[in-house]
């Protein structure tokens, strides 16, 4: 009987860790030149979408790294290449190929707090985005 209470405090502990809210770190990108980015959005059924991310020279990107504390690197975490970021644009996952940086330490071009699990997942503010259709 003990080990079943036992068992029941264990579940009920995991359970209620498992509901705890993500937490957000806010970073930015300021580049040097303008940018067309060939940004690869995915549908409902993850079919590739074309659509191109225009960032500016004359302003810095608000971003967020958004990564769940319980749930590292889940599916939609990293990217579905490795030379690319996964970010949510306008609710939607989305790749941005790693290539638009200088050099392969992209990380020094995003300024602020780093999350310690995860480095591939961003938000970017539907304010500081546009989306170009082909």
């Amino acid at each position: 009987m003990k080990s079943y209470i036992g068992l029941f405090i264990i579940s009920a502990i995991f359970l209620l860790s498992a509901c705890k809210k993500e937490h957000f770190y806010t970073r930015s990108i300021v580049n040097n030149t303008d940018y067309n980015i060939r940004l690869v959005l995915f549908g409902d059924n993850q079919r590739a979408l074309g659509d191109t991310i225009s960032i500016s020279s004359n302003s810095t990107e608000v971003i967020q790294d958004h990564y769940s504390q319980h749930r590292p690197k889940n599916g939609l975490s990293c990217a579905f290449q490795q030379d690319a970021i996964v970010v949510l644009a306008n609710g939607r996952p989305a790749e941005i190929s790693k290539s638009i940086f200088s050099d392969d330490y992209w990380e020094k071009d995003l300024v602020g707090k780093r999350s310690l699990d995860q480095d591939c997942f961003f938000e970017i503010e539907a304010a500081d985005l546009r989306i170009l259709s082909h």
